[in-house]
């Protein structure tokens, strides 16, 4: 197998992405990596990390592996989990509070949420994204608790569509639902919620 087809090997195993350190444990040299990038045969995706020119990436993946300190949530989140049909043109992303996102503020389709470190991981789930790659989201339960809480911030419509597709549908889990509340400070707000949409 020469180096080409090593690579490519890669990247069919990682969903599209090429790591330097994968293709050194290959036995193949860094260097070659900038030659297969100024041939066009490469596209660096930032350091470290390369995808094959002629390769659809997984969007959601790719930027995942760019900046891995973060989980979708809110608009993004809803679309994954079901409960909002209309496809983000803006990407939501969470991030512990005090992260440096200054170089990724020219990602202009992206929302940056911050939250405190205590609750970070509250929800945390890994899902296959529609490509079929391993992403990480907020559950439905820590979704529907992010909204209520930023409810001025959302949009009316996917805010209700949410709501009632959570409270009518059949995948809910209300105990875990009522416990994020109280950490997330909304348990009133999901009790009369409750009460209008059960």
């Amino acid at each position: 197998m020469n180096d080409i087809e090593k690579i490519t090997k890669i990247a069919s195993e990682n969903n599209g992405i090429i790591k330097t350190k994968e293709v050194v444990d290959y036995g193949i040299r860094k260097e070659k990596l900038k030659k297969l990038c100024e041939s066009g045969f490469l596209v660096k995706i930032k350091r470290g990390m390369y995808t094959l020119t002629s390769q659809d990436v997984d969007e959601y993946y790719e930027f995942q592996q760019k900046y891995p300190t973060g989980i979708f949530s809110y608009g993004t989140a809803l679309y994954f989990l079901g409960l909002s049909n209309r496809v983000p043109n803006i990407v939501s992303y969470t991030v512990i509070q005090g992260s440096n996102v200054s170089k990724r503020k020219s990602d202009e389709n992206v929302k940056y949420h911050y939250v405190q470190r205590e609750v970070f991981e509250i929800g945390k789930i890994t899902i296959k994204s529609p490509q079929g790659a391993e992403i990480t989201i907020y559950d439905r339960e820590r979704t529907i608790c992010d909204i209520i809480k930023n409810h001025k911030k959302m949009d009316i419509q996917i805010y209700n569509d949410a709501l009632n597709g959570y409270f009518r549908g059949g995948n809910k889990n209300i105990r875990k639902l009522i416990k994020y509340g109280r950490i997330f400070g909304v348990e009133e707000k999901i009790m009369r919620y409750m009460e209008v949409l059960q």
